[in-house]
């Protein structure tokens, strides 16, 4: 399966997956298909060779990050499961204790 099919080319998930930019901020409410262009871009970057390692998906809930990485899995594309999925705040906690800041700190 593509990741295209399905979306047209005025489909807003169809322009989120195709969008020419490394970094990607996608704000909208509910139900407006944010997941699935997500879904879709991260199939198109991985269908174009990215390194999975190198994709970083970020949301603001747990339950957002949980189920975005259910989603991610079940594309059947290899490499899916490499991808980071997380929220935010813990991204950031992460970059901190590489840094060692929050020991020195404390």
């Amino acid at each position: 399966m593509s990741w295209n099919d399905h979306l047209s080319e005025t489909d807003p998930a169809y322009l989120l997956a195709t969008c020419n930019q490394t970094r990607i901020r996608c704000l909208a409410g509910p139900g407006t298909g944010k997941t699935s262009g997500l879904k879709a871009r991260v199939s198109k970057l991985l269908e174009d060779g990215i390194d999975p390692s190198r994709i970083l998906v970020v949301t603001f809930t747990r339950a957002a990050a949980n189920d975005l990485k259910t989603e991610l899995q079940q594309l059947g594309i290899e490499g899916c499961a490499r991808i980071k999925a997380c929220t935010l705040h813990s991204h950031c906690m992460s970059i901190l204790s590489k840094q060692h800041i929050i020991e020195q700190t404390n």
